[in-house]
């Protein structure tokens, strides 16, 4: 129970997002999108490799994709709508090309020391 705990106010807010007319749409398909992109980038290498690093790649991108969604679902002004979903677009793909250029090199072949501190902590 204790590893569930900290995650009620999570699955609270995105059931309060779910249920709410007006988000429920856009919450789901960005709730879906980030399953899909975790599931293939974090879950799958970390499952094969043993190693936790891949999640450096996946949320940065799990950002991009907000920007993605955002730009696409938003209505408004749309000046500000392009502004906002180019911020987020720009940093996650800044941190994800980063965190990729880190995998290219080899970075990735142990596990950093945030996640081996983390393994101990569990």
């Amino acid at each position: 129970m204790k590893y569930f705990k900290p995650l009620i106010s999570f699955v609270i807010g995105f059931v309060l997002l779910i249920v709410t007319s007006s988000l429920s749409h856009v919450a789901t398909i960005n709730g879906l999108s980030q399953l899909v992109l975790f599931g293939l980038v974090v879950c799958w290498p970390i499952w094969k490799t043993g190693r936790m690093s891949y999640v450096d790649i996946g949320w940065p991108w799990g950002v991009f994709v907000i920007g993605v969604l955002t730009l696409s679902f938003s209505e408004g002004y749309s000046i500000r709508v392009w502004i906002v979903s180019a911020v987020y677009m720009f940093i996650g793909a800044r941190m994800g090309l980063g965190a990729l250029k880190l995998w290219q090199m080899g970075w990735m072949k142990r596990e950093f020391p945030r996640y081996e501190y983390q393994k101990r902590r569990w």
